[in-house]
């Protein structure tokens, strides 16, 4: 019975350091990829394309041109945020888009700084980009929010395989 018990005992310790090593790295992984894709350059260049008039419909398009940079997919989404509100003008996936609920990043972001903190503990991801018009106010936000669904995935697999290898 106590070698069960150091078992069960190594093998929870062993799964709660995985648990948070991999949303660490995820997360970390996240905020790197979404940093240079949408890093300074681009924000720049939507700046000066919203300040030379451009319609939000040209935005959208820029953004949607990194899609697959951005790893847009059925657990990824990127998001037009009003600079004010926070609402959505447009979306990957609008249905999501009309609950998308004010995270910590996307106040971070409509007060004119990059959302990227990171929250182990929520079941997303999320990262904010401001544009700010030429007087310096944010006009809109890119957003990019993650499910988590796949790294989650992967440790619902990897603590299947630890369970059963006790009972082998």
């Amino acid at each position: 019975i106590m070698f069960v018990a150091l078992t069960l005992s190594v093998i929870i310790l062993i799964g709660t350091m995985m648990t948070t090593g991999t949303n660490s790295f995820y997360h970390q992984d996240f905020i790197t990829l979404m940093g240079n894709v949408l890093g300074q350059d681009l924000q720049r260049q939507l700046e000066l394309s919203l300040s030379q008039g451009a319609e939000l419909d040209n935005l959208y398009q820029s953004i949607n041109a990194h899609a697959v940079q951005l790893g847009i997919d059925s657990f990824r989404n990127c998001y037009i945020l009003d600079g004010k509100t926070g609402k959505s003008l447009y979306g990957s996936n609008e249905e999501l888009a009309q609950s998308l609920e004010i995270s910590p990043n996307i106040i971070a972001a409509m007060s004119g700084r990059v959302g990227e903190s990171e929250h182990t503990s929520s079941k997303y991801m999320d990262y904010a980009l401001p544009l700010k018009n030429s007087q310096g106010a944010v006009s809109y936000i890119i957003y990019v929010k993650d499910s988590k669904e796949e790294p989650d995935a992967i440790l619902t697999e990897i603590f299947g395989i630890m369970f059963q290898s006790l009972f082998l």
